[in-house]
């Protein structure tokens, strides 16, 4: 059976991810909950993260967000903590990261968020 996506989400994963869609929905496939959208607001969801880590070999919480899904320039700085903790959550599961390898990545994620925002 076919995946159901909200049709932002789609078209999003289409734009980004070219033939790199069906991977993403396959990922959808093995488990649904990886449609869940990061923040309400935005379209990006969880099967982007674990596409990028399996198949982009992406080592950082803040090289998910600014070099593979450049999701730091859409959410809201308001947002970045929540984001980054699910995201952290995601990668920790992944790879393995104890409690304190997570703390870190989102501490460097967020610092690195407030220094743009100071900037801007």
């Amino acid at each position: 059976s076919g995946v159901q996506l909200d049709d932002d989400i789609a078209h999003h994963i289409y734009q980004q991810y070219g033939n790199g869609a069906i991977r993403i929905l396959d990922l959808i496939k093995e488990d649904a909950s990886l449609k869940e959208r990061i923040i309400e607001e935005n379209e990006f969801i969880l099967a982007e993260v674990v596409y990028s880590l399996r198949y982009e070999l992406t080592p950082h919480l803040i090289d998910v967000f600014c070099r593979r899904t450049e999701m730091s320039l859409f959410i809201c700085h308001k947002n970045a903590e929540e984001a980054a903790t699910k995201v952290a959550e995601l990668m920790a599961s992944e790879y393995g990261w104890n409690q304190d390898t997570k703390q870190q990545e989102i501490e460097q994620y967020l610092d690195y968020v407030k220094k743009t925002v100071a900037f801007i």
